[in-house]
């Protein structure tokens, strides 16, 4: 007769409450989120800063335009005195053509600020989403 007692065991281990994987997902999160809030809140001052700049850029243009249309109707005063000066005999050729470069020159200036403050309401309008192709 043989006594053959045979034991068989089986051993399993398992977590019930793993709560450091947990509290390590849970806080990781929380930074990722917090980095994110400081994302958003940096591109919130980027874009302030920038929509700041854009306005103060069109007031600027707007103002150095009005005083370049003062400007403008001195030098085509001018322009016109040296005319009648030079016809009478009193001024030079080369004092004509100063007075009409001095002319073409704020012509030229007022046509550039024109350009930057257009370029300033394109940028005002990108940024607050209301961009309209006819309106430009």
């Amino acid at each position: 007769m043989s006594n053959d007692n045979w034991y068989v065991g089986l051993g399993v281990s398992f977590t019930l409450f793993d709560n450091g994987g947990r509290l390590q997902k849970l806080s990781s999160e929380k930074i990722k989120l917090r980095e994110l809030s400081y994302v958003e809140d940096q591109l919130k001052n980027e874009l302030r800063t920038a929509t700041e700049i854009a306005y103060l850029a069109a007031n600027n243009q707007l103002k150095e335009l009005s005083g370049l249309k003062h400007s403008k109707k001195l030098a085509e005063t001018s322009l016109k005195m040296q005319l009648i000066s030079f016809e009478r005999g009193v001024s030079s050729v080369s004092e004509v053509l100063d007075a009409e470069l001095a002319l073409e020159g704020i012509n030229s200036r007022i046509a550039t600020v024109k350009y930057e403050y257009k370029l300033a309401r394109v940028r005002l309008s990108v940024m607050s989403n209301n961009y309209n192709n006819n309106e430009f």
